[in-house]
């Protein structure tokens, strides 16, 4: 598809002399500017807008253009503040200014919300030494201090976040009088007193204002460090990490449990990152996908680029219950009650975590592994180093507690792989060391670790990141540089030298990573003849070695991985658009982020789902038991832009001028995650000038029923493999890789059949996704017909980890809630259960595994509400349950079979389930029962509901397995019928965290 192509010299004078649109949105204060690139005012319409960004944004936008004559096609150049400031705030503005760039074909800058501060008030007549002091909850500011002069602005400080009476006590230790400003003066005002050299300047300087965006910028612009303007690379400055992030590393740190919240087992290493195996990712257009959502080496013949997983290390996603994508293996802790389990039934996999006090002792052992010269007749005796010092596991103990520093370990059960460690200083991290145990070495580990650091830094708001490497040490380099690093510099004689024995061998092996100046070259690092080193800088046994100086710096998002499987998909229910009228055809761009799925999908008038691409964090919230909502929101904000433009190229469009209508989900969900997809699809609409449809992401469930695969219209209940959307993924991918190509970019994934006749294909042998008379006639039955889409009324069961309701569909578009539950959701009590038992996120898949092993009859776990007189729920006495028989069983020496309290906990969710569904359909006489969500996928949920309800002539629809899972394939075909009957959003409509689906929208 068509790109904004790189910033040239014309390019850049352009947006100088051009219309720029800017606008901030960090605080409780809108900024919002027209002007130009030399930092030149047209109009401005700053504001108050507490909690209100996102309804008044885009209305106040389109009145200043309106008022000032300007059309939005005459613009040049976006720019957007990145904060720091309000998180969902920042990625309002964020997203909004990203659909604008994208839907007008426009670069898109950033600027420093403080630096927009300290310009604003310059712009005000403020002059001197100026200290910024921005709200950042919890009792901490964003501060920096500045020197205002006639010339200008300057930084004199790098971005960072403090207590607020830490920040005044260091600024007072400097002895330098400064003149405040900032809305963390609002709360804060008392900590920087006068009688300490502090003065507070008017309240009018103390928020960004329009003009000082674009004075920002032009800055920016003429010291050339305006950055790259592409939409997808702009991401916030946060300077911290999550709350939960930050209170892992605590706990860690102090010796806390290496596992969240895990009541029965602590497992060594509690979160499984699929970083190894890594794909590498090409598009159709033969360049790298950046996503955002993880960093990814894609270089084929690098040293250390990872193998493909061995077949016995996957999970059969077909029996997956989840609601969202899955590692494709989870390695259990082999003590106490997880004895039972054994590798066999769950294999196990390399685990990705920050570094714990636990960790020390191995990491240690494992650093004089790697670094130690080795003692002498070793076989390693001709290749040691010659003076210097491991980190010793005092140091690295030390590290843990120190600030701005990141340690991540890779372990696999109780064997560590290896480590990776980072400071970072004035907004370079500094990759301080890396080390692979020689057994995982080539597999992928030392990239995984990288990646981990760099995620770390960027979230941190370093620009940089930099480390030294042997000038001899190739495989190092090529590391290094497929990670993006590259050189920038040397430093003559940085290592001591190679001291070479007799018995030298030509031998180059991966390098553990870079040294610090006092460490010793691995001892099974490369090994020089003497004749070798002219080329390489090294005088044989004394010269000092090079070291050279790389660097990576943030300008483009962390590339992610791409797997794409071009599979044709229908919609059987009926199309909106009869395929014969001219000019029937409209393509809906559909955006997906209720939870922690980044999703886009194109669908045509005919039905026709021409893109379905999901981009998966799971291995970002895998270690803390459950979804993070601020990670989630943060890692939609990178992915967004990605997604949607794969989307496009996958459906074989070449701008989003070739749609003609948006279609986003609005609730509900998770409020700052579903406010990054709303702005951006406001964004996008209001740059198009394209109608923007929202939807209800429970109403996507229901539609998914509707939509099957075209290359096989039978839809098999998810007992044949479905196959999955375009999967982007940050370190959780699947092993294997489709790549694509123009010719099949472009083809259909889906359509809407609107009656079994069309949705007739090639025969198969599957049998359909329907049960009751028919489909129960045994053998004689065994030519498969083409399942038609469920005809209201029908009683839909909505089962997630967020939801558990019987719906009867009166109509599409027209339903009424028979029954929810009073707790948790079915899905949110697998994952429960299984954080309880040590067995990890996401828990459904794994319970689900076990279960499949075990005997559901063993342990008689209570069936809460199955005999009442309602179609309501109860699932929080399960997990008490569970964990209670667990503990009595070990204190009475008994034996445990984990796989039959998986098997008994599920069944005991199922025998509810299944009888209320019953229980529903003859309450309101409904003849067709179908599921949606993620435990839709369960096979032994399905199987229930095929026998209780097939039994009693109930027709049995079940979505595809790909539709399960949330993605924005369900969300276009709801699209497509509200598109239809022209419902709209307003440009000041906002998301919804809760919302009722009897309640028409």
């Amino acid at each position: 598809m068509t790109m904004m192509g790189e910033l040239t010299g014309g390019k850049l004078e352009a947006v100088a002399l051009g219309r720029v649109l800017a606008m901030d949105t960090a605080s409780e204060y809108m900024a919002v500017a027209l002007g130009n690139g030399q930092g030149e005012l047209v109009t401005s319409a700053d504001q108050a807008a507490p909690r209100q960004a996102n309804v008044c944004l885009l209305p106040s936008i389109d009145s200043m253009l309106a008022e000032a004559g300007v059309d939005k096609r005459e613009l040049a150049a976006i720019v957007c503040g990145r904060g720091p400031g309000s998180f969902t705030g920042t990625r309002i503005a964020m997203a909004t200014a990203k659909g604008i760039a994208r839907g007008l074909g426009l670069p898109l800058f950033g600027v420093s919300t403080l630096d927009a501060v300290a310009w604003s008030a310059w712009q005000g007549g403020l002059r001197g030494s100026v200290g910024v002091v921005v709200d950042a909850m919890r009792h901490e500011v964003y501060p920096a201090r500045f020197t205002l002069d006639d010339t200008g602005v300057i930084r004199l400080d790098p971005h960072t976040v403090a207590k607020a009476a830490a920040q005044a006590a260091l600024w007072r230790t400097g002895g330098q009088s400064l003149l405040l400003i900032g809305d963390g003066l609002c709360k804060y005002a008392a900590d920087f007193s006068e009688a300490d050299g502090f003065l507070l300047a008017d309240e009018a300087f103390w928020h960004p204002g329009g003009h000082g965006l674009l004075l920002a910028f032009a800055a920016a612009l003429r010291a050339g460090q305006q950055g790259s303007g592409d939409a997808g690379a702009l991401l916030p400055i946060y300077t911290r990490l999550s709350d939960a992030e930050e209170n892992e590393r605590l706990r860690l740190a102090s010796g806390g449990s290496l596992a969240q919240g895990a009541e029965i087992a602590v497992p060594r290493s509690g979160v499984n990152d699929a970083a190894a195996p890594h794909a590498e990712v090409i598009r159709a257009d033969g360049r790298q996908l950046p996503t955002g959502t993880g960093f990814q080496a894609a270089v084929a013949d690098d040293a250390d680029s990872p193998q493909p997983m061995p077949e016995a290390h996957r999970c059969d996603l077909k029996e997956l219950c989840h609601c969202g994508p899955v590692p494709q293996s989870f390695t259990p802790p082999i003590t106490g009650v997880m004895a039972s389990i054994g590798t066999s039934s769950v294999p196990a996999a390399l685990h990705y975590r920050p570094m714990a006090a636990q960790d020390v002792e191995a990491v240690a052992a494992l650093e004089a592994q790697c670094f130690a010269a080795p003692a002498s007749g070793s076989e390693h005796d001709s290749v040691r180093a010659s003076s210097g010092e491991c980190w010793s596991a005092q140091t690295l103990a030390a590290e843990l507690a120190a600030p701005n520093r990141t340690w991540w370990v890779a372990w696999r059960s109780d064997n560590l792989a290896g480590f990776a460690g980072g400071w970072l200083i004035d907004g370079d991290l500094q990759v301080l060391d890396v080390a692979v145990a020689p057994e995982w070495r080539r597999q992928g580990v030392a990239s995984a670790l990288l990646r981990h650091l760099l995620e770390d830094a960027k979230v941190l708001g370093a620009v940089s990141a930099s480390l030294e490497v042997r000038a001899s040490n190739q495989p190092a380099q090529a590391l290094y540089q497929a990670l993006g690093f590259v050189e920038v510099g040397c430093r003559p004689g940085y290592y001591a030298p190679i001291t070479l024995g007799e018995h030298q061998s030509t031998h180059e092996a991966r390098h553990c990573g870079p040294e610090p100046q006092s460490f010793n070259l691995p001892a099974n690092a490369a090994v020089l003849h003497p004749e070798a080193t002219a080329s390489t800088g090294i005088s044989p046994n004394t010269a000092r070695e090079d070291a050279l100086i790389l660097r990576y710096t943030f300008e483009v998002p962390l590339p992610g991985e791409v797997l794409i499987n071009h599979s044709v998909r229908h919609c059987r229910h009926r199309p909106a658009f009869s395929p014969d009228q001219p000019g029937s055809q409209p393509r809906i761009l559909a955006i997906e982020t209720s939870c922690d799925e980044t999703a886009a999908a194109v669908i045509d008038g005919a039905g026709r789902l021409l893109a379905n691409v999901v981009a998966s964090q799971i291995d970002f919230h895998a270690r803390f038991g459950g979804v993070v909502p601020e990670i989630a929101s943060r890692k939609h904000t990178e992915a967004i832009v990605a997604v949607a433009d794969e989307a496009l190229s996958q459906a074989g469009l070449a701008n989003y001028q070739q749609l003609d209508a948006l279609a986003v989900t609005y609730a509900p969900g998770l409020i700052g995650a579903l406010v990054v997809g709303v702005a951006f699809a406001k964004g996008l609409s209001w740059a198009s000038g394209m109608p923007l449809v929202r939807v209800n992401h429970l109403e996507g469930h229901i539609y998914a029923n509707c939509l099957q695969d075209a290359d096989n219209p039978i839809n098999t209940g998810g007992f044949v493999d479905a196959t999955s959307p375009t999967n982007i993924s940050g370190s959780t991918a699947n092993a294997s890789t489709v790549a694509s190509s123009p010719a099949v970019a472009a083809k259909p994934v889906a359509t809407i059949a609107a009656s079994p006749a069309a949705a007739a294909g090639p025969a198969a042998a599957e049998p359909a996704n329907v049960s009751g008379p028919a489909a129960a006639a045994g053998p004689a039955a065994a030519a498969p017909k083409p399942a038609a889409a469920p005809k209201p009324p029908f009683v839909i069961a909505l089962l997630s980890g967020g939801h558990t309701m019987l719906v009867l569909a009166h109509d599409w578009g027209h339903y009424d809630v028979l029954g929810q539950t009073l707790d948790d959701a079915v899905g949110e009590a697998f994952d429960k259960v299984a954080k309880a038992l040590g067995l990890g996120y996401p828990g459904g898949p794994v319970i689900s595994k076990l279960a499949a092993g075990g005997d559901p009859a063993a342990i008689d776990f209570p069936r809460a509400l199955l005999h009442s007189h309602h179609l309501d729920f109860s699932l929080s006495g399960l997990k008490t349950a569970v964990i209670s028989w667990i503990r009595e069983q070990e204190a009475a020496g008994a034996s445990i079979s984990l796989p039959n309290v998986a098997a008994s906990f599920q069944q005991a969710v199922i025998d509810v389930q299944a009888a209320k569904a019953l229980a529903a359909c003859r309450l309101t006489g409904a003849q067709t029962f179908c599921l949606g969500g993620g435990v839709a996928a369960n096979r032994a949920l399905r199987d229930a509901y095929q026998q209780k309800l097939g039994e009693k002539g109930i027709r049995v629809v079940f979505p595809p397995l790909f539709a399960t899972s949330d993605n924005a394939a369900m969300i276009a075909a709801v699209a497509l019928d509200r598109y239809a009957r022209g419902i709209f959003m307003p440009l000041d409509g906002d998301a919804a965290a809760h919302t009722d689906l009897g309640q028409e929208y």
